[in-house]
């Protein structure tokens, strides 16, 4: 006997669907933000663990010098210096290396778990939007438009809520295809008209790359009350 998944119902009130699915957006967003600190942290590590070992080795041979022209207090003071910045440097190194073995390396990729996560995220908030007004978000926008309701805007672009939603979740599932509907094209083009380091974080959106965590930064959705919201304002 085979087993299909029963579909979504339809017309359910945002309200109520924010509150049935509150536990698991709350604990994604709180991943998500503890996965983009790692990835913050690892990556400054990375970045300044080439600096702290140079400064070690300059300083080392200095000392050296100074060793050799005699003056040997001077030569300490920098035999000191080199020892802290080589442990500073073997620290980050030990750091670097249990975070990138918790995550088995992941965190280093293109498109990293924030990605996977900010995607399952958007798809949520898109979900919620569908579950009231059906698979379409022409009939969202209808219904938005019936009921007079202004959508809100995201930054300068011509773009509404609704759009960037919508679009970001659509490009992060088909990415890798690097080919998209109109509407999610002409969506990303308007918000990279925006020169705000938030929009111009999203080129490449084309060409393989999941910017769902972009998306995510756009909207504010580290907040869980900035998600619950901008879901709401779409509510009727």
């Amino acid at each position: 006997m085979s087993h299909t998944t029963p579909p979504t119902p339809l017309n359910i009130p945002i309200r109520d669907y924010l509150d049935q699915t509150k536990y698991v957006t709350e604990e994604l967003i709180n991943l998500l933000n503890k996965v983009e600190t790692d990835w913050a942290n690892i990556y400054h590590k990375v970045g300044v663990i080439p600096m702290y070992q140079n400064n070690a080795r300059v300083y080392s041979q200095f000392a050296q010098m100074l060793r050799t022209d005699g003056q040997p207090e001077e030569s300490f003071d920098y035999v000191s210096r080199a020892a802290e910045h080589a442990q500073t440097a073997g620290t980050y190194q030990q750091q670097v290396q249990a975070t990138q073995a918790y995550y088995n390396n992941a965190l280093l990729i293109k498109n990293s778990p924030l990605e996977s996560i900010a995607q399952a995220l958007l798809q949520i908030g898109k979900q919620g939007i569908s579950s009231r007004y059906g698979k379409s978000k022409k009939n969202c926008s209808q219904a938005l438009s019936d009921a007079r309701r202004i959508m809100p805007t995201i930054s300068t672009a011509n773009v509404s809520l609704l759009d960037v939603i919508w679009a970001g979740r659509n490009q992060s599932i088909h990415f890798e295809d690097k080919s998209f509907n109109q509407p999610t094209v002409d969506c990303f083009k308007e918000l990279l008209k925006d020169t705000g380091k938030l929009f111009q974080d999203l080129k490449g959106y084309d060409n393989g790359e999941n910017k769902a965590m972009e998306i995510v930064r756009i909207l504010g959705w580290t907040d869980y009350s900035k998600y619950e919201n901008d879901l709401m304002s779409l509510s009727i």
